[in-house]
């Protein structure tokens, strides 16, 4: 094989990787965005629900253990989807196996 030849085999191979990577990357960011607006309708009903709780029975305790819970539990948890979400949007080698669909 001629090394122009294989040149133009190896540029191939590359943009054929290149495209997978953004395809990759792309269903990535959807199912992050998808949830994304899910943990935000749900920080949204739980300060609702703790609202609420305090206003049934004219105590704040309630609330607060119910806000605490959240900021306790729920938010790590979303700042390490965040990270793994910056950690594979910035992975120039991601294989099709991590791909979500």
């Amino acid at each position: 094989m001629s090394k122009l030849r294989k040149l133009r085999v190896m540029v191939r191979e590359e943009i054929r990787k290149d495209s997978i990577n953004d395809g990759q990357k792309k269903d990535i960011n959807k199912a992050y965005i998808k949830f994304k607006d899910v943990y935000e309708r749900f920080l949204i009903a739980s300060v609702d629900m703790a609202k609420t709780a305090a206003k049934i029975t004219n105590d704040q305790v309630d609330k607060k253990i119910i806000l605490k819970g959240l900021t306790k539990h729920v938010v790590p948890f979303i700042e390490l989807i965040k990270s793994w979400h910056k950690g594979q949007q910035s992975n120039p080698h991601i294989d099709e196996d991590r791909s979500w669909k």
